[in-house]
């Protein structure tokens, strides 16, 4: 979005304190979001400016209440403004997206958060139409994993929707963004209906001046965002179905169960259907009891795979993409290779569905062919990452501390790659790998590191493109697919 086409965003060029303002990223009836670059550290980061054009209007580069009128609106505003700041703020989770700095310049206030460099998740639903159960539960589940701890501070989000929940483009994880609870505030004294609740995706207490509201709430929209990814329509407005329903007349939003059975479990769609009840006390009553039934277990039982039922039975599913559907029913294994001294190589195998063939279960291990690594199947699961601020000897790169949430079980090499099985790849391809080892020598190579192995030892002095030729290698070799993990995986497994 440019900045012309705002005509109250600041201009580009223009000084916020430390930041530089590059351009408009969005801009709505509350406020305006600038891409800014820190003057100092040259990072950028996504800065959120006050401006509720329906009261105020900006001079020059200051923001004023239109009227005398609008004064004490836009003050009590500008105070939630600032308290869902400092809220935001205490909050330290990967899909959450997470407020660094705010501050009161120009007769107004700014929240400084990370800038998420991605794609919204309203738009890959218009591109593909509809989502699988395994790739909503996969956008769904580090959400959740992140609502969890702003409900347990006794916050909601209150506009959970699709146009609010961004895809990385580095590593297609999922972050809610946009936070609406200041602006429904200022919505509820001004009487905006358009600030208070997003169609189709706000429950009716979102209307009401003294709604009930509670996780049920946040679980409304969940819920509907389910709908849409599942039936590419979004649900109708929740005051429509209020209005019918008060008057005796049928729910003019039809239930999943009626329309799109077979497409997900059973399970699957009854919770969703559950979750947009119209009365909220007929809702999941928290995030824990609505992730449950999604999974058509009692809420309290253990689960290790937060995956489709499909993949229960030991067949295989998608792999944690979005965007990437299932081409093939072929297996997809990823392998990586950690490169540099020493190689190490493992296989990570995400499950797609194979019809009459049963997969490996957790814990199992397995060979996709003789000389292949073997391998072990891990569950799904989180762990935390990163180091915290008072460790001693800490990096700046090595924070903040998060959740991350693998989705789906996969399978990693028992052991690394060895000089045999990659000397094979080389010998069968005639590649050129590991022709020096700068490490060490630089007439060193693989085969003659400067010390002594044999063909069982893990194989050294192998680089990143060497491991990239040998994972495709493998994958023609065996009719899977292998491909380089991500740092968070490998530390999952390690």
């Amino acid at each position: 979005m440019n900045t012309q086409d705002h005509k109250q965003a600041l201009p580009p060029g223009f000084r916020l304190g430390s930041y530089r303002v590059l351009r408009v990223l969005g801009a709505g009836g509350f406020g305006v979001t600038y891409l800014c670059e820190h003057g100092g550290l040259g990072v950028t980061v996504a800065v959120k400016e006050y401006l509720p054009n329906d009261i105020a209007v900006r001079s020059g580069s200051a923001v004023a209440p239109k009227s005398t009128g609008d004064r004490e609106g836009y003050q009590w505003g500008l105070g939630r403004f600032l308290d869902e700041a400092r809220t935001l703020a205490r909050f330290e989770h990967r899909n959450v997206v997470r407020v660094r700095d705010y501050f009161e310049a120009n007769g107004t206030a700014y929240i400084v958060m990370d800038y998420e460099d991605g794609e919204p998740l309203d738009r890959v639903l218009e591109r593909k139409g509809t989502l699988t159960e395994a790739q909503i539960k996969r956008v769904l589940l580090p959400i959740v994993a992140g609502l969890r701890q702003v409900h347990a501070a006794g916050f909601l989000h209150r506009d959970v929707k699709p146009a609010n929940i961004f895809i990385r483009r580095s590593d297609e994880s999922p972050v809610l963004l946009d936070f609406g609870s200041a602006r429904q505030a200022l919505g509820r004294l001004s009487r905006s209906v358009t600030a208070i609740a997003s169609s189709g995706y706000s429950p009716p207490e979102q209307y009401e001046s003294n709604g009930g509201q509670g996780p049920w709430t946040d679980i409304y929209a969940l819920s509907a965002l389910c709908y849409r990814a599942i039936t590419g329509i979004a649900p109708v407005e929740a005051t429509r179905r209020q209005s019918r329903l008060l008057r005796g007349e049928e729910d003019p939003l039809p239930s999943l169960a009626a329309i799109a059975g077979g497409r997900c479990s059973q399970a699957f769609l009854a919770a969703v259907d559950r979750g947009l009840r119209v009365v909220e006390g007929e809702r999941q009553g928290s995030l824990d009891e609505w992730w449950a039934e999604l999974e058509g277990r009692a809420i309290g039982e253990p689960t290790s795979h937060l995956v489709s039922p499909s993949a229960r039975r030991g067949s295989k599913v998608a792999e944690s993409r979005v965007e990437r559907m299932p081409a093939t029913k072929r297996r997809s294994h990823a392998v990586w290779l950690l490169c540099g001294m020493t190689v190490a190589v493992a296989a990570f195998l995400y499950f797609a569905i194979v019809e009459g063939k049963a997969g490996p279960k957790v814990g199992d291990r397995f060979r996709d062919c003789p000389e292949c690594p073997e391998m072990v199947v891990l569950p799904a699961g989180s762990y935390r990452m990163g180091s915290p601020s008072y460790e001693q000897g800490r990096h700046d790169r090595e924070g903040p501390v998060h959740e991350v949430v693998i989705a789906a079980p996969f399978a990693i090499g028992v052991y690394e790659v060895t000089v045999a099985e990659f000397g094979r790849f080389v010998d069968e391809t005639g590649a050129s790998a590991g022709s020096s080892c700068n490490v060490v020598q630089d007439d060193r190579g693989w085969r003659n590191p400067g010390f002594g192995q044999s063909g069982r030892h893990p194989v050294t002095c192998v680089s990143w493109n060497d491991a990239q030729a040998y994972a495709g290698w493998l994958s023609q070799e065996t009719g899977e697919e292998y491909r380089l993990p991500s740092e968070s995986e490998w530390e999952y497994a390690a």
